[in-house]
C-alpha cells in the first residue's frame, strides 16, 4: 500500500483537506459515549493527526456517527520529562476495516498524572505516571499580591 493511502489520503495521493495531517503514531484509548454514559471502550494507535481530526487504528473499527472521547499518549514531554496526554472529544465520521476517522470538537493537553486520574470509566490508558511525574505536579505556594509575605 502506498504512503498516501496508508495515511488516509484519497486515491491518487492528492490531499483535499484544509488541515495538514501529521503521521504521529501513539497509543490511544477511546470511549464511545451516549450522553455522559460510556457504552464501549477500547485501545488502538493513532495513524495521523491534524487540527481538525484524527485517524486511528483499532480492531474492529468504530462505526461512523458515534460520539467519542480519545486519550492519546502524546509523544513529546515537558521540560523535566513530564509526560503529556491529549484528550479529545469528537464524532466518528468514517470507518474502514481497521481505521476510524474522528472529527474534533474539543481537545485539551493534560499532564499524564492528571489525565489518568480523570479518565475513569474503565478505559485502560498507556502506562501511568512515574514518581517524577507526580513530583512535577506539586506547585509552590504563591505570594499574595501586595502582602510581601509568603503564605507558607
Amino acid at each position: 500500500m502506498d504512503a498516501a493511502r496508508r495515511f488516509g489520503y484519497p486515491q491518487g495521493g492528492r490531499e483535499r483537506r484544509s488541515a495538514r495531517r501529521y503521521p504521529i503514531v501513539a497509543d490511544v484509548g477511546y470511549k464511545l459515549l451516549e450522553g455522559r454514559e460510556v457504552f464501549q471502550a477500547g485501545r488502538g494507535k493513532t495513524v495521523n493527526i491534524s487540527s481538525k481530526g484524527i485517524l486511528f487504528e483499532t480492531e474492529p473499527a468504530v462505526p461512523a456517527g458515534q460520539e467519542i472521547e480519545l486519550s492519546i499518549a502524546w509523544p513529546a514531554a515537558l521540560p523535566g520529562g513530564t509526560r503529556l496526554q491529549l484528550t479529545v472529544t469528537g464524532r466518528t465520521v468514517r470507518a474502514g476495516t481497521r481505521h476510524t476517522a474522528v472529527e474534533l470538537r474539543a481537545y485539551e493537553f493534560r499532564t499524564r498524572a492528571l489525565a489518568l486520574a480523570a479518565s475513569g470509566n474503565g478505559v485502560v490508558l498507556p502506562p501511568g505516571p512515574t514518581p517524577d511525574d507526580r513530583k512535577a505536579l506539586r506547585f509552590p505556594a504563591q505570594k499574595k499580591p501586595g502582602s510581601g509575605k509568603d503564605p507558607r
